[in-house]
């Protein structure tokens, strides 16, 4: 966590920000004491620290924003029966989602038919992992993704998946998996009961 206070101007006033996020604008000396200490108290009586309440803060604000821009569905199939299952990408560790491996990752968009067609391919001990992404994003992701054929000129490009198949399966090079996770609202796994 990185969070900073610089007053300036006549009032002496400064935003704290944390990792680029303002959760806090235009506080004197005293307003930013106080919200520290406001703050602190705040952590210990959930058990934290206080960097760890700030970065909580910081994840509300992020979801919340992404909350009001428009949202675009994204899909992995995960786990199966031998020999068509895929490995767990999307996992859950203390709590947070994580994505486990470096390597390239494999997810679907928009496709709805194309993530049946996996489902059913994996099994029904298969789970879907299902998330909203900001539209923002997946604009970002399509306008740099790359035909498969040409992934090894651009090894640190998203890559189409089976292009024939569909527009919207596409392979996430390791760095896009932080953007990715911050993009992520309205997560679910779903499974055969």
């Amino acid at each position: 966590m990185c969070y900073q206070y610089k007053p300036k101007g006549v009032r002496k006033t400064g935003d704290i920000t944390i990792n680029d996020v303002a959760v806090a604008k235009n506080l004197t000396d005293k307003e930013y004491v106080k919200f520290i200490n406001d703050a602190t108290e705040e952590a210990s009586k959930k058990g934290m620290t206080l960097e760890k309440y700030l970065d909580e803060l910081v994840d509300l604000v992020k979801k919340n924003k992404l909350r009001n821009k428009r949202l675009v569905k994204l899909y992995r199939v995960q786990g199966g029966k031998v020999p068509n299952a895929s490995r767990h990408r999307f996992v859950l560790k203390n709590n947070k989602l994580k994505i486990d491996g470096d390597s390239r990752l494999y997810v679907t968009f928009k496709d709805e038919n194309r993530v049946l067609e996996y489902w059913v391919k994996r099994g029904d001990s298969a789970e879907l992992f299902t998330a909203d992404v900001s539209e923002e994003f997946f604009n970002k992701i399509i306008k740099d993704t790359v035909k498969q054929s040409r992934g090894k000129e651009f090894p640190l490009k998203p890559q189409y998946g089976d292009a024939s198949k569909t527009d919207f399966s596409i392979g996430l090079p390791k760095n896009y998996f932080d953007e990715l996770l911050e993009n992520m609202v309205n997560i679910e796994i779903l499974k055969f009961e």
